[in-house]
């Protein structure tokens, strides 16, 4: 980032959409980038500034659903970490998927045996 690069510093008290630029200490030093090329560049930090620190406030439709979806493939690990029992999966005896709450709860030693074998991978 050159000197006369504009810094936009994060502010909790925005509400950020796509468009907006951001400014982030990387590896390399401060990189700026609109907040939607953040969710390409860097998604889970993102997700974490807005879910578990909650340091940062989104649009719901302009940036956190399209992160989500972002998420789900960039670190498949951290999505189903995050997502826990709202995760859905494709369970034996169900047509669709379905969330893995339902299972679990109405039956969870059949469910328990179905993750233990691995079948959610």
């Amino acid at each position: 980032m050159a000197e006369t690069d504009p810094v936009f510093p994060l502010d909790s008290e925005k509400v950020y959409y796509s468009m907006d630029e951001l400014t982030l200490d990387t590896e390399e030093g401060p990189k700026t980038l609109r907040v939607g090329a953040w969710l390409n560049f860097d998604p889970v930090r993102i997700h974490r500034m807005i879910v578990r620190e909650k340091t940062m406030q989104v649009d719901q439709f302009e940036v956190y659903n399209p992160l989500m979806s972002k998420l789900r493939r960039a670190d498949q690990q951290y999505y189903k970490q995050f997502m826990g029992l709202g995760l859905t999966i494709d369970f034996p005896g169900y047509t669709s998927e379905i969330l893995a709450r339902i299972p679990f709860e109405n039956d969870p030693i059949s469910f328990y045996k179905w993750w233990r074998k691995g079948k959610h991978e």
